[in-house]
């Protein structure tokens, strides 16, 4: 097999039966070659440090233990861009299928039905770089590249607000953090609204995703995963609260 018309695959994937699924799938498509299998994001990015060559391509689950699909699209996204993601999930839910997209994904398929899809999804991905399907259609991957990019000035607070947002805090919790009132927390969030002309608690998420403005991990990390990410600034400090 001509190696230069080989697309190369990682499968990031902790169920032992969706990767036997993908892996049976792929290995029947002429010039797909499996390069390896991950069971979460630490697991890839540690094969991915030893392998000679890299994926053209991931097969990525969003929620998988140590360290899940979105982590590894942040990761991806700042040190490795020329790997394309392929998502691969359980949730048909829109706000989980634009959270991916929004980092990075080029297509996005059910589990249920990845095995019958996978290689059309992978092909269209590689040579024309979308894949469209009816949990994400053109308009959902429209709708999401449309959340602008961080050309405002944001103060301190209204990061903060932005920060507390994404992590899901209520408004309960965002006064014992921010020792302010939930008029002034909504104040913050409606001048976000406006000054980013978005509308809603998941349009700032989005917006916090594709400008990276998000907390740094909770999961532990390996050395090597704790290099790479604290070193390129991928998750900056909080902003003082005072």
């Amino acid at each position: 097999m001509d190696v230069a018309h080989v697309t190369l695959i990682a499968i990031v994937e902790d169920e032992a039966f969706a990767r036997f699924g993908l892996r049976k799938a792929i290995e029947e498509v002429a010039g797909f070659k499996i390069l390896f299998e991950a069971i979460n994001g630490e697991d890839f990015f540690r094969q991915l440090e030893q392998s000679k060559l890299q994926p053209d391509i991931i097969t990525l689950d969003p929620v998988m233990p140590i360290m899940d699909g979105e982590a590894v699209q942040r990761v991806l996204r700042k040190k490795y861009p020329h790997i394309k993601v392929l998502t691969v999930s359980g949730s048909d839910h829109l706000f989980t299928i634009e959270r991916s997209i929004v980092l990075g994904a080029r297509g996005y398929l059910l589990k249920p039905d990845c095995n019958l899809h996978v290689e059309q999804a992978i092909k269209n991905i590689m040579e024309q770089g979308y894949y469209y399907s009816e949990v994400a259609d053109k308009k959902v991957f429209e709708r999401v590249h449309n959340i602008p990019f961080y050309t405002h000035p944001i103060s301190p607070r209204e990061k903060e607000v932005l920060i507390n947002i994404y992590r899901g805090y209520s408004y309960k919790e965002m006064i014992a953090l921010m020792h302010v009132s939930e008029e002034t927390i909504k104040g913050y969030k409606k001048t976000l609204c406006e000054k980013l002309r978005l509308h809603s608690k998941e349009d700032l998420i989005l917006f916090a995703l594709k400008n990276e403005i998000y907390p740094p991990p909770t999961y532990n990390l390996g050395k090597y995963l704790r290099g790479l990410i604290f070193s390129s600034g991928l998750f900056p400090a909080l902003p003082s609260s005072r």
